[in-house]
């Protein structure tokens, strides 16, 4: 092989080399959209249970389980850990949480309720949300508690919807979401 061939050939795998390690140090330096924390709810005197939560990024992707997930009742303040749920690969985008609440019934003045959802403490620049409109409405209790089966009813499905514009991580622990009466 003659000196020539083998300088190029040394010096395209140096390129290529380079060019690996450049592509690695810039995937590894740029911040994702990730979902970290876990999302609180607080409850005034009802007695709810989350069936579900689902997560979808980028409505591009399917909803997706949360892992981990338990069932359960919301009982003063309940807390969704997000902690086990895969980051998406945008340095930006739409991350919706999906959770379906079934409304039980308490006494005789058991009604419908709203959610709310706000920021736990100051607001993060970049970050914003919202729940989408319907979703922050739970219809009134149709079963006690000691009735709560797989075919109870949805009571309604609260979807929140947050919206990262700027490369960044964020943690949900910032977002409460209250459940009171209108």
């Amino acid at each position: 092989m003659s000196i020539k061939l083998k300088l190029f050939t040394c010096l395209s795998l140096a390129v290529v080399l380079i060019c690996a390690v450049i592509v690695g140090v810039m995937a590894a330096t740029k911040e994702k959209v990730l979902i970290d924390g876990s999302i609180v709810f607080v409850v005034d005197d009802q007695s709810l249970y989350v069936r579900d939560v689902r997560v979808q990024q980028d409505f591009s992707e399917k909803q997706q389980t949360v892992p981990g997930f338990t069932d359960g009742f919301i009982n003063d303040e309940f807390h969704v850990d997000l902690t086990t749920v895969q980051s998406s690969n945008n340095s930006t985008g739409t991350i919706a949480i999906y959770f379906d609440v079934i409304n039980l019934l308490v006494d005789d003045t058991s009604s419908n309720y709203v959610a709310e959802a706000a920021w736990t403490n100051s607001p993060v620049q970049g970050v914003s949300f919202e729940l989408i409109d319907g979703s922050q409405y739970i219809a009134a209790p149709t079963v006690p508690p000691d009735e709560l089966s797989d075919s109870t009813p949805l009571s309604g499905t609260i979807i929140l919807m947050i919206n990262v514009t700027t490369n960044k991580t964020f943690s949900m622990s910032n977002i409460t979401i209250t459940i009171r009466e209108p």
